[in-house]
């Protein structure tokens, strides 16, 4: 393997995790937004409620306690 193909595997696996967030916080805006019964956004008599605090909340306990549990195998048992 040379050293280009190294340097792309790196900065892939650098950037992915940064990907993955963005489209997390998209979908929860998305969802926010429009709904999970409406998607795509399209424009309906329908009333719609909003998402839940309980569900935000949730999604973000199960994100800090994910980050904050990694960060410690990384930290104290990085082999």
């Amino acid at each position: 393997m040379s050293n280009a193909t190294l340097n792309r595997f790196y900065a892939l696996h650098f950037l992915f995790p940064f990907i993955l967030a963005a489209l997390a916080i998209v979908h929860m805006i998305t969802l926010h937004k429009h709904g999970s019964g409406n998607p795509l956004g399209l424009d309906a008599s329908v009333d719609r409620l909003p998402i839940a605090p309980y569900f935000l909340f949730k999604d973000a306990v199960t994100a800090v306690l994910f980050v904050l549990v990694a960060i410690a195998l990384v930290s104290f048992a990085p082999n």
